[in-house]
């Protein structure tokens, strides 16, 4: 036989207490806590990527840097390669006859190795290095680009070329394919060489 359904009484219904917090059960505030200190936690876990990431790509960017400018300044020192250079470029003509040169500082020149060798092109606006130090040509623009991410513009300066030996002042300013298209690097990796001509 079925038993009846009972319902609670008025009188009943006023003795059960209102809903509490017991230790078997979460309440509503507990679970927005919960997601207040969980979103609190990923932010600061977002943020801490982002800077690592960052980080990592400045520490690329100043290998990289390194890596291309020992490249330039071996050229540049080298006495075989620097005499090349000389030769292989119009602007040092004034240097060749150890007469005034009008018009310093002079902009960008080739610059050629010690074999006569073409080492980089700086008069070519595409012209640039890779990551790694090794000269390459854009693909997607004048360099500095995504393609060729670093570049070195040089100039001289004569100091003294009316006499023998002579000397000039060799600048060397980087420019790097950064987060936000071209950057300017730090002064630091930038160069002035004195070199002596004869």
């Amino acid at each position: 036989m079925k038993q009846p359904i009972r319902f609670l009484s008025k009188k009943t219904m006023r003795r059960i207490p209102p809903c509490s917090v017991s230790s078997a059960g979460i309440s509503l505030i507990d679970v927005v806590i919960a997601m207040a200190l969980g979103s609190v936690i990923l932010l600061l876990l977002v943020g801490s990527l982002k800077e690592s990431r960052r980080l990592g790509r400045k520490t690329n960017q100043h290998t990289s840097l390194l890596a291309v400018r020992e490249v330039v300044f071996k050229y540049l020192n080298a006495y075989s390669s620097f005499q090349n250079t000389i030769a292989a470029n119009a602007s040092f003509a004034c240097i060749a006859g150890h007469v005034s040169c009008p018009g310093a500082p002079y902009g960008n020149f080739v610059l050629k190795d010690a074999n006569n060798s073409t080492v980089y092109d700086p008069t070519n606006a595409l012209a640039g290095f890779t990551l790694g130090g090794i000269p390459c040509v854009s693909t997607s623009g004048n360099a500095p680009s995504r393609s060729c991410p670093v570049r070195a513009d040089f100039s001289w300066s004569p100091i003294w070329i009316t006499t023998t030996p002579g000397q000039i002042s060799v600048s060397v300013v980087f420019t790097v394919w950064g987060a936000t298209g071209i950057e300017r690097v730090p002064a630091y990796y930038n160069f002035t060489l004195l070199k002596t001509v004869y």
